[in-house]
């Protein structure tokens, strides 16, 4: 860890595993009404006392800043094209770690206190996912104090990013075309993604082919098993052949 600029703010270095890093003893506000939570935050069933958020690599070390803020702080800068906001209720210790409790340390939140956090990160979609740092990414988490409200993704500009923040839909179109034989869910799920998200067609087709990455969140229910070989192996080009059929 080390500091930079201003007191408010810290770099973190992480280690990262499963493409994840966690903020823990903080208990994150779900309002229950059947909102999804946004995408860039892990299954929070499977996090009683934090939340586990999302990065655009496997694993390895990530530099992560951290600023705390008196007030709400302006709006972030395009450069950010993943953006989100959650908040939480903090505990005795609330800190920042890489996967698995590695590194990272208390940031500095007053227990019992409710805070509001975004999560932020730019450029997703020049990341390869497996390279050692530097890293073209970058991540950042800002706290400030203010009361519970839902969780919310503020921005979703990058490609890499769809493919997270398109779960929830994902599994409300896979319960679509749960009763539709067995082989024609995945074309129907992908005509159903294109439908949802006609942009989609659009960037693929004008040669952005990384879009392809929120159809995948949609058909990867069903590809594994209703694709044989080497469909199964050729999932990008299938979803690219969808989109100039309509």
């Amino acid at each position: 860890m080390f500091e930079l600029g201003h007191d408010g703010l810290v770099r973190y270095e992480l280690f990262t595993d499963y493409g994840q890093f966690e903020l823990n003893d903080v208990h994150l506000h779900e309002v229950r009404d059947g909102s999804p939570l946004p995408g860039l935050i892990v299954d929070s069933s499977t996090f009683e006392y934090g939340i586990a958020l999302v990065v655009f690599r496997e694993g390895g070390t990530i530099a992560v800043d951290v600023d705390i803020f008196e007030a709400e702080p302006t709006p972030l800068g395009s450069e950010w094209q993943d953006v989100m906001e959650c908040s939480v209720t903090a505990g005795e210790s609330a800190w920042i770690a890489g996967w698995g409790n590695h590194g990272g340390g208390e940031i500095g939140l007053v227990e019992g206190l409710s805070y509001r956090i975004r999560y932020a990160v730019s450029g997703a979609d020049e990341s390869d996912g497996v390279s050692d740092p530097p890293h073209p990414e970058l991540y950042r988490v800002d706290v400030w104090r203010a009361p519970l409200a839902a969780a919310r993704v503020m921005v979703a500009a990058s490609a890499a990013g769809t493919y997270w923040n398109a779960q929830h839909e994902a599994r409300a179109a896979a319960t679509e075309v749960a009763s539709l034989p067995e082989g024609e869910r995945f074309r129907a799920l992908a005509e159903l993604a294109f439908r949802d998200h006609p942009e989609w067609r659009e960037k693929i087709r004008a040669g952005q082919r990384q879009w392809v990455s929120g159809v995948v969140a949609y058909t990867q229910k069903y590809f594994p098993r209703e694709l044989p070989p080497p469909d199964a192996f050729a999932v990008p080009e299938l979803i690219e052949s969808i989109a100039w059929e309509g």
